[in-house]
């Protein structure tokens, strides 16, 4: 099996992926190949797929996010965000950022009940 075709075999098993639904893949330049595999299944699936990629600089670690994802964490959001970023732990806090950022509607909207 190739790589696009596991990842949607993910993205239809474990993300439970429709037909029309909107994916957010942000990856790492480094981890691009994973990406692109991961757009490729996306669009097998016929998801609305965006790939944002980020540029590494492995002399510093990540801390703000990138204006170019911005928009898919605000007014463009996802139905499925996936993440695919490298393994430094100093960028954990980075990390911490983006995924409360990808979740915040999920807890605003819980918040209210």
């Amino acid at each position: 099996m190739d790589a696009s075709e596991a990842a949607k075999n993910a993205l239809e098993c474990v993300f439970e992926a429709q037909k029309g639904e909107s994916v957010v893949i942000f990856c790492d330049d480094i981890k691009k190949n994973v990406g692109d595999a991961f757009m490729e299944g996306a669009q097998k699936l016929g998801l609305d797929s965006k790939l944002i990629t980020f540029q590494t600089d492995l002399k510093n670690s990540r801390d703000e996010i990138p204006s170019k994802a911005k928009p898919f964490l605000t007014a463009k959001r996802p139905k499925i965000y996936i993440n695919l970023l490298r393994g430094s732990r100093e960028e954990t806090p980075f990390r911490i950022k983006l995924i409360q950022l990808e979740t915040s509607d999920l807890f605003n909207s819980r918040v209210g009940l």
